[in-house]
């Protein structure tokens, strides 16, 4: 089972200057403070024994080099260049893209966007401003 969703368009952009910042939130964001959130690990003797995010590694963060690492392992296109990471694509089954993203929503470019649309159909946008990321729905209206 799960979601299949695709990104269907993209404005989206860690500039350069803020990638270091960005990658320093996304390997701290596996501690084990985070446990809590994180949807996968193994279970052993009636309790949970490990932790780790839907589709990464429990140890991602110790094999990363660069913020492009992060996405590529949750499954992302990207394009690097002098500007920054941008990321262009996503046509998958859903992890937790949407809590990495939130995470270096304070060091993406403002007005950054992807657009989705979910395996039923549904359509729904990730926008950055002041630093946060905010989940719009579609509106679709026909004149």
């Amino acid at each position: 089972m799960g979601y299949y969703t695709q990104i269907t368009d993209a404005d989206f952009l860690i500039p350069k200057a803020n990638e270091a910042k960005a990658l320093a939130a996304l390997k701290a964001l596996n501690g084990p403070e985070h446990n809590k959130q994180k949807l996968g690990g193994s279970f052993s003797g009636g309790g949970q024994t490990s932790w780790h995010y839907s589709w990464m590694d429990a140890d991602y963060d110790q094999k990363v080099k660069s913020c492009a690492d992060v996405f590529a392992m949750l499954g992302f296109e990207l394009e690097e260049s002098a500007e920054g990471l941008r990321l262009t694509g996503y046509d998958n089954k859903t992890g937790q893209e949407d809590l990495f993203l939130a995470t270096v929503a304070p060091y993406v470019a403002e007005g950054s966007y992807l657009d989705w649309r979910g395996e039923d159909g549904t359509l729904y946008r990730f926008q950055f401003n002041d630093g946060k990321m905010h989940e719009l729905e579609a509106r679709i209206s026909w004149g």
